[in-house]
């Protein structure tokens, strides 16, 4: 079965739709390497000019209306425009929750080489960098 026949399937179960861009990086597993999120109010925009297919979650949607997929290597995700501790945090728990194994957050503008802002883990809130 195809990726858009499961997903057609799964939608009119009333079963959370992916986020967008979500179908794009389900068809290129297992060649992907992580999961990359963008929240925010340019998050649009970054991930238009990305190499590597980067999910966007829209800046007025909640991340638990989507469904989000996992990856053994966790989730990379970028904080484009405007802060929102609140946002950043319901977004690292939603993908926690999906399954990642742990959450790494990087800020635009904080960001230093080799050095992310904010990692979350299942057993603890966050861990400032």
């Amino acid at each position: 079965m195809s990726t858009e026949t499961l997903i057609s399937r799964l939608d009119g179960c009333g079963v959370k739709s992916l986020p967008p861009y979500g179908k794009d990086y389900l068809d290129g597993l297992p060649g992907s390497h992580s999961l990359e999120v963008v929240i925010g109010t340019n998050g649009w925009g970054f991930a238009k000019r990305r190499h590597k297919i980067t999910l966007v979650l829209p800046y007025d949607e909640d991340p638990q209306n989507y469904r989000w997929p996992a990856h053994e290597y966790g989730a990379l995700v970028y904080e484009r425009g405007q802060y929102c501790d609140d946002r950043l945090s319901a977004m690292a728990k939603t993908l926690l929750e999906a399954g990642n194994p742990f959450v790494v957050a990087i800020r635009e503008g904080l960001a230093r080489p080799m050095r992310p802002d904010v990692y979350f883990y299942p057993e603890v809130k966050y861990v400032a960098a």
